[in-house]
Formats: structure tokens, C-alpha cells, sequence
């Protein structure tokens, strides 16, 4: 997703996903599950079309989109030129899009957190969240407070069960990166002469 249009599709999508109430990502996930026989199977090879997505969108969040809207989403992660990605990697579009390594070292930590289950407890992962290493931490530009009191916010909202889902913490991490590489971008275009 690399120009405006395809962004501003991607913030359309966002902003109603993260407004909603009641665990907003699982309940697209669940969305774009029900209608295949094998949706119990993992959502990561569980295909589905814009027409899928379309559906899900309306039926989740009263959201009308067009079909090539959607595609626009659909197609970088299509890499069997069936016009299909597959649920999780349109989930995480939303949110910017996660690939390759960053991709794996997101599922491997949710992995060695949740004991290689599809869930941990928020509990658990603050238990062991430490801000000293974050970044901006580390530059000085935020205090250690207040990056954990951001980390705990994201998955407090709307979590009395206190349960994260696999494909929100990857959400909520295709997010950062791409919060991160939009203020690359913004830094690029200011050095501009």
C-alpha cells in the first residue's frame, strides 16, 4: 500500500475498526471466519475475496465499501493471482500491513509469551513489559511511564476477560510499524529541498 488512495482506504477502515467497541478485530476475524467450511482451520491460510471482506465489513460495522476499494488492500498480499489474501493478512493491512521478518518476530514473542498458545493474558505480558528498552524511552523523547500506561491502554480498551488474541497483537504491532514508517516518511519529505 503505497499511494494515497490505497491509504486513504486503509484510514477509512481504521478509523471505524478502532472506534468500535467490543474487541473490534476479533469480532472482523470472526466475521470473515463464519462464512468458509474451514473456518475453524487457521485464519492464516483461510483465503477471502472483497466480496468477503465487503460482506464482513457491513455485518460487523455497518461500513459500505466497493469491491475495488478493496482490492487495493487485497492485492499486495495476493500471491497466488487469485484476487484473495488470506484473513489475518487483511486484518493487519488495516492497520498498515506486517511482512516478512517483522512478521515473524512478532508471532515468535506472542509465541514465547503466550506458551504457544492462540491467547495470552494481558497480566502475563505487562509482567514482563519493560519501557526501559523501548526506543523513544532510550532517546529521551518519552518516559518509561508513559510508554507502559500507552502499551496498557491498547489492550485494556474493551478487555474486561483480559484475553489478547494472536491476530490482535499483531494488529496492534502492524500498527506501530507503520506508525514508524510514516514518521520516516514524513522526516524524508521535510529534508526535501
Amino acid at each position: 500500500m503505497n499511494t494515497p488512495i490505497d491509504l486513504f482506504i486503509m484510514f477509512r477502515i481504521k478509523s471505524v475498526v478502532d472506534q468500535s467497541p467490543n474487541k473490534p478485530v476479533l469480532r472482523l476475524h470472526k466475521s470473515l471466519l463464519q462464512n468458509h467450511p474451514d473456518g475453524d482451520n487457521s485464519s492464516e491460510n483461510i483465503r477471502v475475496s472483497a466480496i468477503d471482506v465487503k460482506l464482513a465489513l457491513r455485518d460487523t460495522f455497518g461500513l459500505e465499501m466497493m469491491e475495488n476499494e478493496l482490492m487495493l488492500m487485497i492485492k499486495p498480499f495476493d500471491e497466488i493471482g487469485d484476487d484473495c489474501c488470506t484473513v489475518n493478512d487483511f486484518i493487519r493491512s488495516i492497520n498498515g500491513g506486517l511482512l516478512g521478518n517483522r512478521l515473524t518476530i512478532v508471532k515468535e514473542v506472542f509465541g514465547m509469551l503466550s506458551g504457544n498458545r492462540n491467547h495470552i493474558l494481558l497480566k502475563d505480558v505487562l509482567s514482563k513489559f519493560n519501557p526501559l528498552g523501548h526506543p523513544r524511552v532510550k532517546s529521551g523523547e518519552l518516559d518509561s511511564e508513559r510508554v507502559f500506561r500507552e502499551f496498557s491502554g491498547e489492550f485494556e480498551r474493551d478487555r474486561p476477560d483480559g484475553v489478547i488474541e494472536s491476530i490482535e497483537w499483531e494488529y496492534y504491532y502492524a500498527g506501530l510499524l507503520f506508525s514508524k514508517r510514516m514518521e520516516e516518511m514524513m522526516e524524508e519529505f521535510n529534508n526535501i529541498e
